[in-house]
């Protein structure tokens, strides 16, 4: 082993090896494993196989093999690279050092020329993969940096334009920045502010005295309090301010921020009591009632068949809002809310719809922060959008009480009241649902309760399907490989076959997120075509391997339904990429197998004849899964998790060391999932199972790992 492990290489680092051989991607890992490196290295056939790896993203570090001769491979995948991921570095692999070849390689772009053959060599090697894993880990934490600072910044921005204190952003100057409310101090719109001098917005006597003080300010001397100036409006009339001058930066340009603080005027439109009669008055008289009130509403039966839901509304952060405005003014706040909440609840008819208008319904106050109402709608979908429309609506008003002017964050929460329930038994799940919404922030809308979800989970599902739908017309599918490790010390690779679809957004969705949504949509035939046809394109890629990896490709029951077509297709894709070295195997669930017991007979004798073979998934949970080894040619079984999970239990041990015992007459191969744990892996070696899989062996990779694989975390 060569000495200095490189403490700065991310445990993990993902290597892609384009060109070459696995072979050769498998002595590379090793060289760098036995350098104190945990490093992985992958092996990618061509530029296509590339483009869609680095867009997956993991990758570390791209190294290219020389093909003699010629440097266009190294240039073509340069041209890949800095299209999808420039920030990558590129190394270019050799047999032997050339200084010549050397400098043709940096000057096509890549880092540097590295060889794999002497030790020397490998020293070489160790130190430019250190190198250049150092230097990207600080480009993505610069990148990172950026992205904050940029977000910050943003916020920033508009926090001024909601603050009601008047705000200018002042750069050698000239004014760069002004918020509404210093727009409105000076009666000029905000455009125009920005880019004009400063010395013309302040009044001529007092521009001297600004001068020194932005010198001051500059020297660090300048007074910690604001200093008393004159501005002046667009009309050319003087206003007298107090001005609080400070120093900021953004990027790498300095500012001086001028902010005025601006006394809110009391609001005169009526007094609280006037709106608390007000309110009242809308929702039918007197003022608003309590809980025991809105329990005695609820507990009344409907008053017509609409769809009926609870929706509570709860002012975000009240404790910090009171802390801020001072008890009286937050109550006054409070009534304000009350009011806007009010005018909202009901549904006006649009111009010129003949529906007669939504009824306003009563409001009453359930705590000093939270108010209910019980709504109804012609359909129960709209109650949704509903909620949606008061968060975002009440979010916008500005509330005034004494000198205080701000925006309440209000969490809304409806639960629809289903056929069979009673509306009393809304309000507790509501209120722990709405409470807990708010805490974590708050200012947003939700809808709750078994009829919201079924509803929601409906919805979810069609939109899943269209998502699956667009992304397999387009082609943003792609595969996941999980390792399947020997206890036996083969050589031989084996892999289950994931598939991964990715949204319009560019998010990776695990097939988890929309399987059920395929087999209720009837698109599962689909998927399943579209991963066999890839990992047939896969194991034709590595023709060239001596021992190609066996692929283990998931089969759904709609596809075990319609063995004919399922056929059809796998000869068709065998036609151009036939097998030769039975390293294909179709996967389905012993259950499926037992409700299509006789197409899975037909479909695993035709299978034989393709070179195929046939594995049977979620092994041991059916009521005869012995008769079924018996009776099916299968080459492979895989245990159910159960099995793993309760392996400690004497039961769940004999049942499957009678099923192995059966396996191995048969000469069928076992495989156990879910392994977590290395003290149940040794047992059941023990046992005799042939092959483990789960995460303490490895995590689903994006692409096919050369050598045996890092352990997953």
């Amino acid at each position: 082993m060569l000495a200095d492990a490189p403490d700065t290489v991310a445990a993990g680092s993902l290597l892609l090896l384009i060109g070459g051989s696995e072979d050769r991607a498998r002595g590379l890992e090793t060289a760098l494993r036995q350098s104190g490196f945990a490093a992985r290295a992958a092996w990618i056939a061509d530029l296509e196989e590339l483009d869609e790896a680095l867009r997956r993203g993991g990758a570390d570090l791209i190294v290219c093999a020389a093909e003699t001769g010629s440097r266009a491979s190294l240039a073509a995948v340069l041209a890949v690279c800095s299209s999808v991921a420039p920030e990558l570095p590129v190394l270019e692999l050799g047999a032997t050092h050339d200084l010549a070849a050397t400098n043709l390689a940096l000057r096509l772009g890549a880092r540097d020329r590295i060889c794999a053959g002497t030790e020397a060599d490998l020293h070489h090697l160790c130190h430019v993969v250190r190198r250049e894993s150092s230097r990207l880990r600080s480009e993505r934490e610069l990148i990172q940096a950026r992205t904050r600072m940029a977000a910050f910044e943003t916020r920033h921005r508009e926090r001024l334009d909601d603050i009601s204190d008047a705000v200018i952003h002042v750069q050698d100057g000239v004014v760069s920045r002004a918020n509404h409310a210093f727009a409105a101090l000076l009666q000029k719109p905000a455009d125009l502010l920005v880019g004009s001098s400063l010395m013309d917005l302040v009044a001529p006597d007092q521009q001297p005295r600004i001068k020194d003080q932005l010198r001051q300010l500059a020297r660090g001397k300048a007074s910690d309090g604001p200093f008393p100036t004159v501005l002046l409006r667009a009309d050319g009339q003087p206003v007298a301010v107090d001005v609080h001058l400070t120093q900021g930066t953004v990027g790498r340009q300095s500012f001086v921020e001028w902010l005025i603080r601006v006394e809110a005027e009391a609001a005169t439109t009526e007094p609280a009591a006037d709106a608390g009669s007000r309110v009242a008055a809308d929702a039918g008289g007197g003022a608003l009632q309590d809980r025991l009130a809105l329990f005695r509403a609820l507990a009344q039966p409907a008053a017509d068949a609409r769809p009926r839901a609870v929706m509570l509304f709860i002012a975000d952060g009240f404790a910090s809002l009171e802390a801020r405005v001072g008890l009286e003014d937050a109550e006054l706040l409070m009534t304000q809310v009350a009011a806007a909440i009010q005018t909202r609840i009901g549904a006006p008819p649009a111009t010129g719809s003949t529906v007669a208008p939504v009824a306003a319904a009563a409001l009453y106050r359930f705590s000093t922060d939270e108010w209910v109402a019980v709504v109804s709608r012609a359909t129960a979908a709209e109650f949704e959008a509903l909620a949606d429309r008061l968060c975002r609506e009440l979010a916008q008003q500005v509330f005034t009480a004494g000198t205080h002017e701000t925006r309440v964050s209000l969490t809304v929460a409806a639960y629809p009241i289903g056929a069979s329930e009673a509306a009393t038994q809304a309000i507790d799940p509501l209120v722990r649902e709405a409470r807990r919404a708010s805490a974590e922030g708050g200012g947003r809308a939700l809808v709750t309760g078994p009829t919201a979800q079924a509803q929601a989970d409906a919805r979810e599902n069609a939109r899943r399907a269209a998502q699956l739908k667009r992304a397999l017309d387009h082609d943003r599918m792609h595969l996941a490989y999980q390792s399947i490790a020997s206890l036996e010390g083969e050589a031989r690779q084996h892999f289950d076959v994931l598939v991964r679809m990715v949204d319009e957004s560019g998010q990776e969705r695990h097939a988890g997120e929309f399987i059920d949504a395929a087999v209720q949509f009837g698109l599962m035939r689909a998927v399943d075509r579209w991963v066999l046809g890839q990992a047939i394109k896969v194991l034709a890629k590595r023709e060239r391997s001596d021992e190609p990896p066996v692929l283990f490709v998931k089969i759904s029951e709609d596809s075990l339904r319609d063995t004919e077509r399922l056929l059809a297709t796998l000869r068709e894709q065998l036609a151009t990429h036939p097998l030769r070295q039975r390293e294909l195997c179709l996967a389905v669930q012993e259950l499926s197998v037992q409700n299509h017991l006789r197409k899975t007979l037909a479909l695993a004798q035709a299978l034989e004849q393709l070179g195929v073979g046939l594995a049977i998934e979620h092994f041991g949970i059916g009521t005869h899964s012995s008769a079924l080894l018996e009776q099916l040619p299968a080459r492979f079984v895989k245990f159910h998790a159960s099995y793993t999970r309760n392996f400690s239990d004497a039961a769940t041990q004999r049942k499957m060391a009678d099923l192995l015992s059966i396996t191995r007459r048969r000469g069928i191969r076992t495989i156990a999932s879910h392994v977590e744990d290395a003290n149940v892996m040794a047992r059941m070696w023990q046992l005799g199972i042939n092959y483990i899989q789960g995460y303490h062996v490895q995590e689903p990779e994006a692409v096919l790992l050369s050598t045996t694989p890092i352990r997953g975390n």
